[in-house]
């Protein structure tokens, strides 16, 4: 695989392995990009964003929250061609301390212009309001994908709320024809309780704030993770499901609860009940597992322990439909934080059903981190995919980039803020396998 560094690239700050027309390596590397300054974290989060250069392919985003250019942890956000691997253009943030690209999802085409839009939270961002500065009350941007230009801004309201730690395009909730999106602020404290969490919902149309969620319990840390899900309650508009991690009195059992997207009620709660398992740490739409044409839930909890009471880390499938536990999958050894990244890889076996992809940054084995892709069928490890070196936090994010290519085979981005200088990220080519 051939590095490449030409002037456009450096203008942009980053340096990227070109696209191949072939997969290089054992592990089907087919991208591969890295941050040049030291502790950028690039690969925090990743995201496929959508076609934002009207080639007819999906590019991705990926941020790197610690970037220094500009100031001490001002943040970068790294669009690329899903054509050809290399930088379109780089978006930055404001001021030194914002922690601009902790979180990055699509935003749809929210300006109507035919380029997809991208959502970029940046939670330790200052709000200044006139004659009161809310510090680190945190800030969402949502970006034009065909220039960068910042098409909305969402401040949070409440200092140290972190309002921009999770970021998530839920669908068209209100059946406007547009994609909205939801904001997380776990460290929002409420009515004297502190980290109770809240999530704000906002209309992809026009920007308007929809509804408030919010937790009820002190250092529940509600809106940790968010995720859209398919219409689980049949009212014809997208579901949502948002986690806290920390909920439990206390000992960080965790919940995942799933609201309606027309009404914000609570659909239901999914536990484990699991003291420091850390369930709901991270949540994503799982597809249909049990082919009962509801889509199904993703689960992280990467301190969940295994039979033996190790902290492996687990992840779990649950029915939509039902709250039923479909599955639960463990890591391999202690503390490896399996489950710290969720994410549903189109069918690869042929049997009609999604697969599941999970990260596990910290391997102490190895102490660069690993993922593994699951047969939602059988629970068997289909692929695994290795960090390269101590203390990369592989697998800390990953996303599905597009559709499979016509063998049936699909490009896999993952995170790995530790690699190298500055982290980085890498997009795999995972084969379909016969069933």
């Amino acid at each position: 695989m051939r590095t490449s560094s030409p002037s456009g690239l450096a203008q942009l700050g980053v340096t990227a392995t070109l696209w191949l027309i072939a997969p290089c390596g054992a592990q089907n590397v087919v991208a591969s990009g890295y941050a040049p300054g030291k502790d950028d974290a690039m690969g925090r989060a990743v995201a496929a964003i959508g076609d934002t250069d009207r080639d007819g392919v999906v590019d991705w985003a990926v941020g790197a929250p610690r970037d220094d250019r500009g100031g001490s942890d001002r943040g970068t956000v790294t669009l690329y061609s899903g054509m050809t691997g290399k930088p379109l253009r780089k978006l930055q943030g404001v001021n030194p301390g914002d922690n601009f690209g902790y979180a990055v999802a699509s935003a749809g085409d929210v300006d109507g212009d035919g380029n997809a839009d991208i959502l970029v939270g940046a939670p330790h961002e200052d709000n200044e309001e006139p004659e009161l500065v809310l510090q680190r009350a945190g800030c969402v941007r949502v970006l034009s994908g065909r220039n960068g230009d910042v098409l909305r801004l969402l401040r949070g309201r409440a200092s140290r709320a972190a309002f921009g730690w999770s970021v998530a395009n839920v669908g068209d909730v209100n059946r406007d024809g547009h994609q909205d999106y939801a904001v997380g602020s776990p460290f929002f404290d409420k009515l004297g309780l502190a980290d109770v969490g809240a999530v704000h919902l906002y209309s992809g149309r026009n920007g308007d704030l929809i509804r408030v969620l919010e937790g009820e319990e002190q250092g529940a840390r509600f809106g940790w993770s968010i995720s859209g899900l398919d219409d689980i309650n049949r009212d014809r508009c997208a579901d949502i499901a948002i986690g806290a991690e920390g909920a439990g009195d206390g000992e960080a059992v965790g919940i995942v609860h799933i609201y309606s997207g027309r009404n914000g009620r609570l659909v239901r709660s999914l536990e484990c009940e699991q003291p420091g398992a850390y369930f709901g740490s991270a949540v994503a739409a799982a597809g249909d597992h049990n082919k009962d044409r509801r889509g199904d839930v993703l689960v992280g909890a990467w301190n969940a322990a295994n039979a033996a009471q190790q902290p492996v880390g687990a992840v779990f499938v649950f029915s939509a439909k039902s709250g039923k536990q479909l599955r639960r999958l463990e890591g391999d050894g202690r503390h490896d934080h399996f489950g710290a990244a969720v994410a549903k890889l189109d069918d690869l076996d042929g049997d009609g059903r999604p697969e599941i992809a999970v990260g596990a940054p910290q391997d102490p084995a190895r102490r660069a981190g690993y993922v593994k892709v699951f047969s939602s069928a059988t629970g068997d490890v289909m692929h695994t995919f290795l960090g390269e070196r101590r203390g990369d936090s592989f697998g800390t994010s990953l996303r599905q980039v597009g559709e499979p290519n016509a063998d049936g085979a699909v490009r896999l981005l993952v995170g790995a803020p530790g690699a190298a200088l500055g982290g980085g990220w890498k997009v795999f080519l995972v084969p379909k396998r016969s069933s």
